[in-house]
């Protein structure tokens, strides 16, 4: 008797170890973009652009604050009906964390936020003021070339 009692002890550790390790989720580190793919994106009515909002995992998007809140055009729809939103340039000034976004389509009014996308998490070696920095002398130094290129373009004019 005690050993079907030890072996149906066993039996139910494993299981639960088991379904313990195929509910974990895969979370992806620093993604370059992510993508929605949802009914409300796809209406026939004219869309004016896209509402991102990134809240913090484990947040309740539909009644909690955003962390952050980005209007892009309607470039991000791709041919395919899905929308692709790169967080390279929009999440700089968002503190590292665990994270989940929301897409929602402006213009129709009865436009609903999508599902929250699968958790991502924004861990960098740098600190907020740091890639701030870092983007405006990437904007300055872009200045600067197209002010050369654009020199190098009249000289022909010149002569």
């Amino acid at each position: 008797m005690s050993k079907i009692c030890l072996t149906a002890s066993l039996l139910f550790v494993l299981l639960c170890a088991i379904s313990e390790v195929s509910a974990q989720t895969v979370v992806s580190v620093n993604p370059e973009a992510v993508e929605f793919d949802a009914p409300s994106l796809t209406v026939s009515t004219p869309v004016n652009g896209y509402r991102v909002a990134f809240f913090l995992y484990g947040t309740d998007p539909r009644r909690d604050t955003p962390v952050k809140t980005v209007q892009i055009g309607t470039g991000a729809r791709q041919d395919n009906g899905r929308v692709k939103i790169s967080l390279q340039e929009l999440v700089t000034d968002v503190p590292d964390g665990r994270y989940v976004a929301t897409v929602q389509v402006i213009g129709p009014p009865d436009a609903l936020p999508t599902p929250p996308s699968d958790p991502f998490v924004l861990s960098r070696n740098t600190s907020v003021q740091d890639r701030l920095d870092s983007a405006r002398n990437e904007r300055l130094w872009t200045r600067i070339a197209i002010g050369i290129a654009g020199a190098l373009l009249t000289v022909p004019f010149l002569f």
